[in-house]
């Protein structure tokens, strides 16, 4: 469902902005499951790709061959904060750019993501909240901003054959979940002070402008947590729905939203 909603906007944008062009542009989303940092760099002495869940994935991007390709649960390597499109560069180096089918994206983003951030709260009411000697179990993700057992899991990123205006990208990891209008917010599971902190994006959601042939496609991307793992409160379905409810309010511009920068509003009809 997530990975469909996702491609419907993006198929959306390309209807509205492309149709009386004569280039057919393919855009794609691909969930790889755990695509850790360790997966991404076991390479051979030549730098080509060991890993075979990875290799498996990119035979099939490679015989799709999108010209936009995002990619969900990809490791943010963290000993790069500066760098965090790093591990997609590696994808592409080690995995997509090889054999005959070899496909090259020249332009790839990555921003910042909720997965595996701790807030210093008791998100899940269990009666821990998680510290550093937690870091790489459940304990840990069940009281991040996104669920990650170590700070990047399951984050996303972007490759495209097209310049990707990253001057231009607006995103909003921070965007608080109680400041979204008409939010299904669970009543009663989180006190006011984990309400003042709490994300409404498991990841981000991200408007990133994509230049093709003169013309700027905006992607609405985003990968909300999963509608499950959580109790009667069905506070992950909620948020779940919210994280999608979201861009209906982008799309209507409005002025209750704020971006990461301080930016208010959302999608200018002009655009």
């Amino acid at each position: 469902m997530k990975l469909i909603i996702i491609i419907a906007i993006i198929m959306g944008a390309l209807v509205t902005g492309c149709e009386n062009s004569t280039p057919t542009i393919r855009a794609a989303t691909f969930n790889i499951w755990e695509m850790s940092t360790q997966k991404l760099h076991h390479v051979d002495e030549n730098g080509a790709g060991l890993d075979e869940q990875i290799r498996a994935a990119a035979a099939i991007i490679q015989k799709v061959r999108p010209d936009i390709l995002v990619i969900n649960e990809i490791d943010h390597d963290y000993d790069f904060p500066d760098d965090l499109a790093k591990n997609a560069r590696q994808f592409r180096d080690a995995y997509l750019n090889r054999s005959a089918a070899a496909l090259d994206y020249p332009y790839v983003f990555a921003a910042p993501c909720n997965t595996g951030i701790r807030a210093g709260f008791d998100f899940d009411n269990d009666g821990v909240i998680a510290d550093s000697t937690h870091e790489g179990t459940r304990l840990h993700g069940v009281d991040c901003y996104g669920y990650g057992a170590y700070p990047g899991q399951y984050s996303m990123a972007l490759l495209s054959r097209f310049p990707i205006d990253s001057a231009q990208v607006r995103t909003f990891q921070k965007f608080l979940w109680r400041d979204l209008p008409d939010n299904h917010i669970p009543s009663g599971f989180y006190s006011k002070e984990e309400l003042a902190v709490f994300r409404l994006s498991s990841k981000s959601h991200w408007d990133v402008p994509v230049h093709i042939d003169g013309k700027t496609l905006h992607l609405f991307l985003s990968h909300p947590t999963p509608p499950a793992f959580d109790g009667p409160e069905d506070r992950n379905g909620r948020r779940n729905f919210d994280e999608i409810k979201f861009w209906v309010n982008y799309i209507k511009n409005d002025a209750a939203l704020y971006d990461d920068n301080g930016v208010r509003g959302g999608y200018s009809q002009n655009e």
